[in-house]
């Protein structure tokens, strides 16, 4: 995925790394992805593996 700057990237609460880009195979199914910029936090439900690139 690709996000903002170096935000912190966040999969279904828990941190998982800081952009622009973090690289991540989730277990199958549904997960909400989130990233905190100037804060205000951008979330997105994807449906892995349906959703394997997505930008934030």
């Amino acid at each position: 995925m690709r996000s903002w700057g170096a935000a912190p990237v966040f999969l279904d609460d828990a941190m998982i790394g800081k952009g622009p880009r973090v690289l991540v195979a989730p277990k199958p199914g549904e997960h909400t992805v989130s990233v905190v910029v100037d804060g205000k936090q951008v979330e997105k439900v994807i449906h892995f593996p349906a959703d394997q690139r997505i930008e934030l």
